[in-house]
């Protein structure tokens, strides 16, 4: 095991903090471990030697004659200062530990890292043979708890259990943490993302090791990625022996022998075939225009239609994603929202969804899509709904407008709706044709120029009035302000700018002006001043 790695896991794993005194060759392979014993005057250069740092001066004036080139391998616990001369033409590698490390307890950390890598030959056999027999993800997962003694439990990106080993202990939070239903429990996963255990699994390309916060219990965390993009996660909890490196090695292989074992579920194996595939291609292109004729063939393919219809387009940031990417990204939205009809189409991921409840994302399948779009650079667009399928084409091209529109509240990725994107769309469309100053309200303009010239916020109390519907307390509640306060600042606005607040056509020309107001804002502090 080379010094470097060894160094990293002691102190990863274990806290050991070796501060490098000097350091000749740290690609060294470490094969034993020794504590050196008085009167000792031999080292050899595959060994790391734990000493105290009273004793280095002994040892290497030992050492003077050796005929070996290979660095020397020390580790000090640090009970004197160190000299930094050391003799001419010598290798040494030197790490310091605090004066009062326990030397014998470390022997027997490193002693167990180095039979746990040469243990790792075996243990690489036994996971490839679980694979090659072709039982099924629960038998690599049972396969791997044999071999390190604690329970794994594997969850897809919806934070549904796939998979959880037979040998977990009745009693222990690894069971607690696992609804009826087979999902993580929301305070869970609540608690973990607020952790960013979720966010740096996905980004790390390494086991995390984690101990839970207030408690001795420990983890090993490992996100499954097939083309790079998350498709399951593995946790490893410490609940019958304390995680030793054979653990971060088999995390490691796990986490390629699962991805391996989840692509033989392929993404239209796992829908059903093609066949629906190409209706929903006719659907978008506008040849199937005949309601009776689609819900005819629809009942031929055996897809469940309602009453209420909606499209959603996902488009991945990367315009040069591949093919492979896309069907992997096509396949997580499934597992997420398994009734939509999922398709890649034009290089993007189009759905089709039909509710009997005429409603659209529930609160927490908005929160998981939201999340998905973050972590895997998404932008999701979400049609109105509709109750002629032979209009799809017309509210597909709505989900892709949601999809492309920017918004201060949604500058980057994330789910859209078109419904709340409509007024920055349409002010996105007009801008390429029109100065944005020609659609702001005169009057409110005025209303502007006056709070600069007199230091005053009328604006910002119009605009809270409005957003909250013209509702005098609400908005005095809001602004923190007297009912009648917000009242007679409402009479000095209409005095300045001779508005009828209470007229619905102003209603709609005010609430335009200041969208276009907070749009400008946000485009102009994220892509600097637009040209004038």
């Amino acid at each position: 095991m080379q010094l470097g790695k060894l160094m990293n896991f002691l102190n990863e794993c274990y806290g050991v903090q070796g501060k490098i005194h000097v350091l000749s060759d740290d690609a060294i392979q470490i094969q034993t471990c020794e504590i050196i014993e008085n009167g000792q005057h031999s080292c050899v250069s595959g060994c790391l030697y734990l000493c105290h740092a009273a004793e280095l001066s002994r040892i290497l004036e030992t050492l003077k004659k050796r005929n070996d080139r290979n660095a020397i391998n020390f580790l000090l616990a640090g009970d004197q200062p160190l000299k930094s001369h050391l003799p001419k033409n010598e290798l040494y590698n030197i790490y310091v530990l605090p004066a009062d490390s326990d030397l014998i307890e470390l022997h027997h950390r490193i002693d167990s890292t180095l039979a746990d890598e040469r243990r790792y030959p075996g243990v690489m056999n036994q996971l490839l043979e679980a694979l090659y027999q072709s039982n099924g993800l629960q038998s690599i997962v049972n396969t791997a708890a044999d071999i390190v003694e604690n329970s794994i439990l594997i969850n897809d990106i919806s934070y549904h259990v796939i998979a959880k080993s037979y040998r977990t202990i009745p009693g222990k939070i690894f069971l607690e943490g696992v609804t009826s239903n087979g999902f993580i429990m929301e305070d869970i996963v609540d608690s973990m993302r607020n952790q960013g255990v979720f966010r740096v699994i996905r980004q790390l390309k390494s086991p995390l090791f984690k101990q839970q916060e207030g408690t001795q219990n420990n983890w090993l965390f490992r996100s499954v990625c097939i083309n790079d993009i998350p498709v399951a996660d593995i946790a490893i909890f410490a609940d019958n022996r304390p995680f030793r490196y054979i653990d971060f090695l088999l995390t490691e292989l796990l986490c390629k022998i699962i991805a391996i074992e989840l692509q033989k579920d392929e993404f239209y194996k796992r829908n059903g075939n093609m066949a629906y595939s190409y209706f929903i291609h006719d659907l978008l292109r506008g040849t199937l225009n005949n309601q009776n004729v689609i819900i005819q063939r629809a009942k031929m393919l055996g897809l469940k239609l309602y009453d209420s219809y909606w499209i959603a387009v996902a488009k991945n940031s990367n315009s040069t994603a591949g093919r492979n990417n896309i069907d992997y990204i096509a396949s997580q939205l499934h597992l997420l929202l398994p009734e939509g009809k999922w398709i890649v189409y034009q290089q993007m991921i189009i759905a089709l969804f039909s509710r009997p409840d005429q409603k659209k994302l529930s609160a927490h399948e908005q929160t998981l899509l939201d999340h998905f779009a973050s972590d895997n650079q998404l932008s999701i667009g979400l049609s109105d709904l509709f109750y002629d399928p032979a209009q799809t084409p017309l509210y597909y091209t709505q989900a892709l407008h949601a999809c492309s529109t920017i918004t201060p509240e949604k500058p980057a990725y994330g789910v859209k709706a078109f419904s709340d994107v409509l007024v920055y769309h349409v002010i996105q469309v007009m801008e390429q044709q029109h100065d944005y100053r020609e659609m702001l309200h005169p009057s409110l303009i005025k209303l502007e120029d006056y709070d600069r010239h007199y230091n005053t916020g009328l604006m910002g109390t119009l605009k809270q009035y409005l957003i909250c519907a013209r509702n005098i307390t609400k908005a005095a509640g809001i602004l923190n302000i007297h009912r009648n306060t917000l009242l007679y600042r409402l009479n000095r606005i209409k005095e300045i700018t001779n508005l009828d607040l209470e007229s619905g056509d102003e209603f709609v020309k005010m609430m335009f002006h200041i969208k276009i107001r907070e749009y400008i804002t946000f485009r102009e502090s994220v892509c600097g001043s637009l040209s004038r």
